[in-house]
């Protein structure tokens, strides 16, 4: 008999977890996670006595929370990481050409951007397989730069801590994979106001922007 009732019992709550388990994804859910990996690209401003300069390729980093709020509307809270380097051809002291590392360092920011989706959805449940978004907000960053001068026939090597806003440009296609998760393609535009005598709403080629290109892994968690 006792024996029995274990037995029935065990199949009852066996029942009852499964379905709690199997309707946890049917709540609604509009906030969401975002861990993103990619490379990312320093386009840097004219400096002194320099000729020609390479902007390498390296490696950018993303952590962000968001919220859908509307059919078309979202807002995220992005943290970024890029790592960045030139090298380039320039004259020392004596006039003489010489070729190396010009500056490298590491970018950190925090920025709000609202989103825009074409496909109109308000929660996970109702999100298309695959949809687009376009973006812009507001953000702050700062810089640790190490820059390499020439004086008198000697190479110096100077440290140099950079801050300011910036305006971030977002392009993104979104692929839903299941229920709560999606993969992002990324592509971003980081507008600076790095350069001294630049403006912040006037566009400038190499003008110390930044652009990315990210794959983001997005999971939504609660409503």
């Amino acid at each position: 008999m006792i024996r029995s009732l274990l037995i029935i019992s065990f199949c009852i709550f066996s029942a009852k977890s499964f379905g709690q388990n199997f309707n946890k994804h049917k709540q609604p859910k509009s906030t969401f996670v975002e861990l993103g990996l990619g490379v990312g690209k320093f386009f840097s401003s004219p400096r002194p006595n320099t000729l020609s300069v390479n902007d390498k390729v390296l490696p950018s980093f993303t952590l962000g929370i968001g919220k859908k709020l509307a059919n078309h509307f979202s807002i995220e809270s992005n943290f970024n990481f890029q790592q960045f380097k030139t090298t380039g051809l320039s004259l020392d002291d004596s006039e003489n050409y010489v070729f190396g590392d010009l500056f490298s360092g590491n970018m950190f920011s925090m920025e709000v951007i609202p989103m825009m989706n074409l496909i109109p959805s308000d929660q996970h449940l109702t999100r298309a397989n695959l949809d687009f978004s376009l973006g812009i907000g507001i953000g702050y960053l700062g810089t640790n730069t190490k820059e390499k001068f020439s004086f008198q026939g000697k190479n110096y090597e100077f440290n140099f801590l950079d801050h300011g806003v910036y305006i971030p440009m977002r392009a993104s296609t979104t692929i839903r994979i299941d229920n709560i998760n999606d993969i992002v393609f990324e592509g971003s535009f980081l507008q600076t106001s790095l350069k001294k005598n630049g403006n912040l709403t006037e566009l400038k080629k190499n003008s110390d922007d930044f652009v990315q290109l990210t794959i983001i892994y997005r999971r939504y968690i609660w409503r």
